[in-house]
């Protein structure tokens, strides 16, 4: 759905930030659990880890908050009313997409408000080694999140979306 004038602009640049911001954030969990999941007991790659959570989590919230803000635009365009949101397969697949979203940035939320203080405090070599564990468990499960929404992502792609006439024509011939 292009659209012309602002339209022509907000959407398609609407569209590639939120691409470039899941990218981001999706891409870079990955490397994380594996750095998590490699870091010794010695003071270096506590050390090492964290550095890349604190730095990670900043990264994290510039993401999200693009995503948010991306995604919502993204939706009023190819969606356009609450009727196409929940009468369509389309709609019906975004609002998955949203609730494992807000899934991940809840683990998100868990692994910055809590966990990286107490990895990033100094505490006994116990309470670091759980937060770490704990951190490198919660980004794995954000990983398999966010593949799974690559896959609705990939159907969303081939799935005719709420403003297409075809899909709820009811909505589109009251007028």
């Amino acid at each position: 759905v292009g659209g012309s004038g602002i339209e022509g602009i907000v959407h398609p640049a609407a569209d590639a930030l939120h691409l470039v911001a899941a990218a981001a954030w999706v891409g870079t969990l990955l490397p994380l659990v594996l750095m998590l999941g490699a870091a010794g007991p010695d003071a270096r790659s506590i050390a090492i880890a964290r550095t890349a959570t604190v730095r990670f989590s900043t990264f994290g919230i510039v993401s999200v908050a693009t995503l948010l803000v991306t995604g919502t635009i993204n939706a009023w365009y190819l969606v356009g009313s609450v009727p196409a949101l929940i009468e369509t397969d389309y709609g019906l697949l975004l609002l998955i997409k949203v609730v494992l979203f807000l899934g991940m940035v809840a683990i998100a939320a868990v692994n910055r408000l809590r966990l990286t203080p107490r990895l990033v405090q100094d505490a006994t070599a116990i309470a670091t080694r759980d937060a770490l564990r704990q951190l490198c468990r919660n980004t794995a499960i954000e990983v398999v999140v966010g593949a799974v929404i690559i896959a609705i992502v990939g159907i969303l792609g081939v799935t005719p979306h709420g403003l297409d006439e075809d899909v709820i024509p009811h909505l589109h011939n009251s007028h």
